[in-house]
């Protein structure tokens, strides 16, 4: 299924609020997934529109849940929860999010057609756009999957072709710099430059201070005269 399918089946759903969109390349799962993203969710600010629950990062791995002992007090069947932040970037490689039926459709409405990377594509139409998106922490992911060096499988999360890709990037190295390089920072800092609620440049008067008005050591501008003149000593 197309990501705009499936964002349309939970917009359309009679019922329910929100829906799980998982990859088919999922390779780890935290214990009681289902009760954690309950739990987790409940928490989340009734306006919420998404929430990550695995993506690619550097520092990605499964959520581990610790072991409450008897005194901690906590109840029996309490449920050790992953942390989570509200998200002000975009993130690539996401196989696993809830969405709410609301942003589902707006997505549809508004995100699409895409020609780059799809996921990377709808989170950044989110979080600049709306700004209600969460994410479990990089290092508690409740679903977990390699990257696609690492795994040996498929990455290209977009509408193209192979032969499209090769045409644009010239060699799955360049295809590669451009999604997780330099470009792709570049890409996201145009991105968010229209966002002044996150580029906090509005600086005042007073906080623009003259170069002249540092304290500084400034060099002197003559040589000094010695600290003794040849006269100053009689003749031995």
């Amino acid at each position: 299924m197309s990501h705009r399918r499936a964002l349309q089946a939970v917009a359309d759903h009679p019922t329910a609020d929100w829906g799980i969109i998982l990859e088919d390349d999922i390779m780890g799962v935290t214990p009681n997934a289902d009760e954690v993203v309950a739990e987790v969710i409940k928490g989340l600010p009734e306006d919420w529109d998404a929430l990550f629950l695995g993506y690619h990062d550097g520092a990605g791995r499964l959520h581990s849940p610790m072991l409450l002992d008897e005194d901690s007090g906590a109840a029996a069947d309490a449920i050790d929860l992953p942390p989570v932040k509200h998200l002000r970037e975009a993130v690539y490689g996401l196989f696993a999010w809830v969405v709410r039926k609301e942003a589902a459709q707006a997505l549809v409405d508004n995100a699409f057609p895409i020609g780059g990377q799809v996921d990377h594509a709808l989170s950044s139409w989110l979080v600049h756009n709306r700004d209600r998106c969460y994410a479990v922490e990089p290092s508690s992911m409740v679903f977990f999957s390699p990257k696609s060096e690492e795994a040996e499988d498929s990455d290209i999360q977009s509408m193209a072709t192979v032969d499209a890709v090769m045409e644009r990037y010239k060699s799955w190295q360049g295809y590669y710099e451009h999604m997780w390089g330099l470009d792709a920072m570049i890409e996201e800092y145009v991105l968010g430059a229209d966002d002044q609620d996150r580029l906090d440049l509005d600086w005042g008067d007073d906080e623009l201070v003259p170069l002249s008005s540092l304290d500084m050591a400034m060099p002197p501008c003559e040589v000094p005269p010695p600290e003794c003149l040849p006269n100053d000593y009689p003749e031995l």
